[in-house]
């Protein structure tokens, strides 16, 4: 794609990048002068609509009674289509080695690998304690409920699901690639090296065993994540969109 980006380069009038390894690729590979290269924080998240105050306490006891869940059990959050770059494999392999009987892994989403993730569960021997919600609606509610959210991509972009949880003030543990280490840079989140299930598993640990910490974590992710208001990258986009169109056409 490298060749394809320089080649289209010399036509481009503005490149918008959403991601800052991708923004330092543009000027490592010189695909367009600076003066034409736009950094945008993602394409946008709704704060008011991804908000504590949108999910009431009793949505989230009916949704821990859909799951079965008593009162002392939590469970963590993986909000991801079933597809090879998602690694849900990673996420219930580090589950396995959790091994506490008190914490569930739910997944929400659908995709092809569905089944495929469903049959490794059963051979971990930890199909009981792994619950699939397929396509959802009340994501709001779902976040809130949850101890936290995992995401153990191999790559994103800027990935939605994150910016969600940020939003909701639900803590995230996710693995460091790009996008990502620009949502939970600087004590936003814990972020492991791809493919590594006892890595994600102590980040689980740490997680669910210091609530102080997570608690603080996930108020810095809210804090951040203000930039990527749906709002905020609007503005943005207009600003760029009359800055393009007084440019004189060549």
């Amino acid at each position: 794609f490298l060749t394809l980006e320089q080649t289209a380069g010399p036509w481009t009038d503005f490149l918008v990048v959403m991601n800052h390894e991708d923004e330092q690729a543009v000027k490592t590979h010189e695909i367009v002068p600076e003066s034409k290269l736009r950094y945008m924080p993602g394409i946008g998240v709704d704060i008011k609509k991804y908000s504590p105050e949108r999910a009431s306490e009793e949505d989230v006891k009916k949704l821990r009674a859909e799951l079965n869940l008593k009162d002392a059990e939590r469970f963590l959050l993986m909000i991801a289509e079933f597809n090879p770059g998602k690694r849900h494999r990673d996420a219930l392999n580090a589950f396995a080695l959790l091994g506490r009987p008190d914490v569930f892994l739910v997944t929400a989403g659908v995709g092809p690998l569905e089944e495929e993730i469903k049959a490794l569960a059963k051979q971990l021997g930890i199909e009981g304690r792994v619950k699939f919600l397929g396509y959802r609606r009340d994501i709001p509610v779902v976040l809130k409920a949850a101890s936290g959210l995992l995401l153990p991509s191999e790559r994103e972009g800027l990935p939605r699901a994150i910016l969600e949880a940020l939003c909701m003030g639900t803590p995230v543990i996710s693995t460091r690639i790009r996008g990502v280490e620009d949502l939970l840079a600087d004590g936003c989140g814990l972020m492991t090296p791809v493919g590594d299930a006892p890595a994600l598993a102590k980040a689980l640990v740490q997680l669910l065993d210091n609530p102080t910490e997570a608690k603080a974590m996930a108020k810095r992710g809210q804090e951040h994540v203000k930039i990527f208001d749906l709002a905020n990258v609007i503005r943005l986009h207009d600003e760029l969109y009359a800055k393009a169109l007084k440019q004189p056409v060549i």
